[in-house]
């Protein structure tokens, strides 16, 4: 399933009317089933491609199921590491999709002292990481890693994750994963609404989404993530 992101509305167009023409000329077009994972999205897709079975389905991650959170990960250097090891966790995009404006993690950090100044002492013995999906590639070995292997990266990834008691992310498939591992974690929405829509789909499908031990939190920018990050310490 697949979110629709596009810059202009005319380029979206576009291309609806190329995949339109496709399906009335193909030989199996009744077949032609097209899945999309935002709820917000679903009425618009029906109305782009109105001769293919539009569907809305949760996003495939959800299908990975319950992970277990390692006690202990190897680095690629072959080291041990104890899990969690810091505080929080930032795993934060850089592309046109954040919404963060260009804010840092030190300069939310220094805005909340600011704010907020009852926070100092938590804030001056916060132990954090900031990374991206990128950072997976250093607490699994790179040498059983292959490009095409998607359960090894998924296992770098839990890693990774693991690395944090809390995770503060605008990526959905890290907010999906921390889910899937019972993580307490704060996801900041990205431009278009594409992490909370798409959690949504797989909540109003399912009851295990719903537990009510489950501790996650939607945050309107990074000084209030950490803020909320904070508090499930």
């Amino acid at each position: 399933p697949q979110s629709m992101y596009y810059v202009k509305e005319n380029i979206q167009i576009e291309d609806a009317e190329k995949l339109n023409q496709w399906i009335e000329t193909s030989d199996t077009s009744s077949k032609i089933v097209l899945s999309f994972r935002q709820e917000n999205q679903i009425e618009l897709a029906r109305s782009l491609y109105p001769r293919a079975d539009v569907r809305l389905v949760p996003d495939i991650a959800f299908m990975i199921g319950p992970l277990l959170t390692p006690k202990k990960i190897w680095t690629s250097s072959e080291e041990s590491l104890d899990a969690p090891t810091f505080d929080i966790l930032f795993l934060l995009r850089s592309d046109k999709e954040s919404s963060r404006g260009g804010i840092s993690v030190d300069m939310a950090l220094d805005i909340l002292r600011k704010k907020s100044p009852e926070l100092g002492p938590s804030l001056e013995n916060l132990k954090y990481k900031v990374t991206d999906w990128g950072g997976y590639k250093d607490v699994y070995p790179v040498k059983k890693l292959k490009e095409a292997d998607a359960m090894l990266k998924v296992e770098g990834a839990r890693n990774l994750l693991a690395l944090g008691k809390v995770i503060v992310s605008d990526r959905l498939h890290c907010s999906i994963l921390a889910l899937l591992m019972h993580k307490p974690h704060v996801f900041i929405e990205q431009s278009y609404g594409k992490i909370s829509n798409t959690r949504n789909t797989a909540f109003h499908v399912s009851d295990h989404c719903t537990n009510r031990n489950l501790k996650f939190q939607q945050a309107s920018d990074l000084v209030d993530a950490i803020d909320s990050a904070i508090k499930f310490l």
